[in-house]
């Protein structure tokens, strides 16, 4: 015979041991839906898009101040296509701040014949965007503005600007590119007498930007060259201005308006 007693007790411990492995499984089962819920909720709250934490929240075309002249400077890219080897088609817009230029006409007051002497008062001339569209170029009609640069700059015996009237003159030149970039060219470091001063010659930049102008026209580093309104690249490919139509001929005969008025 079994013992009743004994039968109970093995009953009990066998009942208590699954009781506790079931409490084992829930208790497992609540940790693992905890998590997903917790997970869930999480990838919920990631999913809202705040767009004042994007990193292109505050991003703006790329700028700079001239620190010569303190003006604003930026630029915009249109678009651009390419052609045969190196002779592509860019469309930019440039912008500058720096607008207005002074010249000095002339002073007036200090002594007078009646004796007296009246305060000195120098007179000016302003002109404004003259070699831009207020502020607005293009590299495709930069060399259609009046650049307000004087060429011919003579100098007096101390080595003074004497305007057009001094008897000395330095083989100066000054050329300007696409981008608005002024660089200084010289044809070599002497002195010459402004009477039947000769031009003629080739002349180097005096900036590290290893331009160089000649008769052929002006080099550029890459091997490409400006000659008139030609571009024409290392290669042989041209880009052609026509002024009657105000268009631009690449090599592959594509037309390109200019981007901004030719006229203001």
């Amino acid at each position: 015979m079994l013992n009743n007693d004994r039968i109970g007790s093995n009953f009990h411990f066998a009942f208590s041991g699954l009781k506790g492995y079931y409490a084992s499984l829930g208790l497992m089962i609540l940790c693992v839906l905890l998590i997903n819920l917790f997970a869930s909720l999480t990838n919920g709250q990631s999913n809202i898009a705040y767009p004042e934490n994007a990193i292109d929240s505050r991003l703006r075309t790329p700028m700079r101040v001239d620190p010569v002249s303190h003006g604003l400077q930026f630029q915009i890219t249109l678009g651009s296509y390419p052609g045969r080897g190196g002779a592509g088609m860019p469309i930019t817009l440039f912008y500058s701040s720096k607008l207005w230029r002074l010249t000095h006409q002339s002073t007036v007051g200090g002594p007078h014949v009646d004796g007296m002497i009246y305060p000195l008062d120098s007179i000016y001339r302003a002109y404004y965007a003259e070699s831009s569209a207020a502020g607005w170029t293009s590299n495709l009609d930069w060399f259609l503005y009046a650049s307000g640069d004087n060429p011919v700059q003579t100098y007096n015996s101390q080595g003074l600007p004497a305007g057009d009237s001094g008897a000395f003159m330095v083989a100066r030149r000054y050329v300007r590119l696409p981008d608005g970039s002024k660089h200084e060219m010289r044809r070599d470091d002497n002195v010459h007498s402004a009477t039947n001063f000769s031009s003629d010659g080739i002349y180097y930049s005096v900036d590290g930007s290893r331009l160089r102008t000649g008769s052929e026209g002006l080099l550029l580093p890459d091997g490409s060259r400006y000659g008139g309104s030609t571009l024409i690249d290392r290669h042989g490919n041209k880009l052609s201005y026509d002024y009657s139509t105000s268009q631009w001929t690449d090599t592959l005969g594509r037309s390109f308006d200019l981007p901004l008025p030719s006229q203001y």
